[in-house]
């Protein structure tokens, strides 16, 4: 545990001074402020459902970004071959670089907690509602990253590495289209199939046990893909 934690310390640093992350911490934080003051304060509501819905764009568009540098820079500049002989195992450097993605994006998801209480000082809000939101986001955000950490693991270009996370990304949101376009058990296998809908769910405010193992199973899914990229990184030295 203390060699993952190393390795996030140092990777959370990394993508503090890293002007990528800043940008994406700044346009997140603006798009929630923007869908915050015309969602709910526009409508004078206290309903946050329609503001975190609409932010799943930002995380499908921006979140990839933050993850597409994790080990796509240490190929470049070949610093993955000094953690690859050190006594780090592979799943030390992958989690560890995730762990630090993720706590990121927490942070991120933290300072957007403003807009809720704000509201809970002039109205009453529902608490358990907007929490339940927020474990939705927070772990189709983490999803997300684990998706960017994959693409990461494959090619040492940061460019190619997001483009292919976004792109990707946006493909599994405008899937959930598809889902709405059909019917029958068409419709149902989409459905089950989506990033998106599965967030429906915690969106308003329940928390459904497949839809957290959903999430759980793809953030494992794309940890040992990645582990795997950067193992074979490891044999083709």
């Amino acid at each position: 545990m203390k060699k993952i934690l190393a390795i996030s310390c140092r990777e959370l640093y990394s993508l503090f001074v890293s002007p990528i992350a800043s940008v994406v911490c700044a346009s997140f934080l603006f798009i929630y402020g923007y869908f915050f003051f015309s969602s709910t304060l526009g409508d004078n509501s206290t309903d946050t459902s329609t503001v975190m819905g609409n932010m799943t764009i930002a995380v499908f568009t921006l979140i990839p970004l933050i993850s597409m540098k994790l080990i796509s820079e240490e190929k470049k500049n070949k610093t993955l071959e000094l953690l690859l002989t050190s006594p780090l195992s592979t799943f030390n450097i992958v989690f560890g670089k995730f762990l630090a993605a993720v706590v990121l994006f927490f942070l991120m998801l933290l300072f957007t907690l403003t807009g809720p209480i704000y509201l809970d000082l002039v109205a009453e809000v529902y608490w358990q509602v907007i929490l339940v939101q927020y474990l939705g986001l927070f772990l189709m955000g983490s999803t997300v990253l684990g998706i960017g950490l994959v693409y990461s693991a494959l090619t040492e270009n940061q460019v190619i590495s997001g483009i292919l996370s976004v792109v990707t990304t946006l493909g599994l949101f405008l899937l959930s289209w598809v889902a709405d376009a059909t019917s029958g058990i068409t419709r149902k296998v989409i459905e089950e199939t989506t990033i998106l809908s599965h967030y429906s769910s915690f969106n308003q405010g329940i928390i459904d046990l497949k839809d957290i193992v959903y999430y759980c199973l793809l953030i494992v899914l794309t940890l040992l893909l990645a582990q795997k990229f950067v193992e074979d990184s490891r044999w083709n030295k």
